[in-house]
């Protein structure tokens, strides 16, 4: 598969209380997405809204979020206009905004549209949400690691182990809102797995490192446990 690299990506995070999801549901399809469907192929590739389910790892005391919008953009220079016509938007009033930001594709690491043999598969994939935070001074290490490691590895497992549907890496490059009640982060990665990921993910991983890198799963993850944290990692579905 080809990585979709120097492609940038507007993401919006935010908190919305639980007895309030459903009518957030109800204003998306009413204010939201109308603007999103109005901008496709003009500004926006394609968008996805990630909804929590399951929180599986968590660094820190900080509350949780639960809803993501992911936005592709046609190009970097859309993404002023299309935030400026998105805060016009009336606000929902219980949504508590806690980051806005524009990303970009890791190179060689980015595999968001699906081969097709792995797109026949009746059973929806869980998402897998990944808010990473690399340490400054490790940033160009981790993307080092990312683009002739884990990325060539995931593209292994997409191609020829197809139990993951799609990988997103995504790296920070401006961030335009952050409450200051949540915790910092610079990386994005959402995973598409099928379940019987967890099973396979060592060996297969390992055999992909080993392909791209050398290097053994054991060291690639020592080495990353080093240099950055799982800020929050959340199993979720895509509305």
């Amino acid at each position: 598969m080809k990585s979709l690299d120097n492609t940038y990506y507007i993401a919006l995070s935010f908190h919305i209380p639980k007895p309030k999801l459903k009518a957030y549901h109800e204003y998306l399809n009413t204010h939201v997405i109308p603007v999103y469907m109005r901008n496709m192929n003009e500004s926006i590739t394609t968008y996805n809204i990630y909804t929590h389910k399951l929180t599986t790892e968590k660094h820190g005391e900080f509350p949780l979020w639960n809803m993501l919008h992911v936005i592709q953009l046609q190009n970097r220079d859309l993404a002023a206009p299309l935030m400026s016509e998105l805060n016009q938007i009336q606000p929902f009033p219980d949504a508590i905004i806690v980051r806005q930001e524009l990303l970009v594709s890791t190179p060689s690491s980015n595999f968001p549209v699906q081969n097709q043999q792995t797109r026949r598969r009746w059973l929806k994939p869980l998402q897998v949400v990944e808010h990473v935070d690399v340490q400054q001074d490790s940033l160009e290490e981790f993307r080092n690691i990312m683009i002739h490691g884990n990325g060539p590895a995931m593209n292994f497992i997409l191609s020829e182990r197809k139990w993951c549907h799609s990988f997103y890496a995504l790296e920070t490059e401006e961030v335009w809102t952050h409450h200051p009640d949540y915790p910092e982060w610079n990386q994005l990665h959402i995973i598409a797995l099928y379940p019987e990921a967890p099973f396979l993910y060592k060996k297969d991983f390992g055999r992909g490192l080993a392909q791209a890198s050398g290097a053994s799963f054991e060291e690639n993850m020592d080495r990353l446990k080093q240099i950055r944290t799982m800020r929050y990692k959340s199993v979720s579905s895509l509305l």
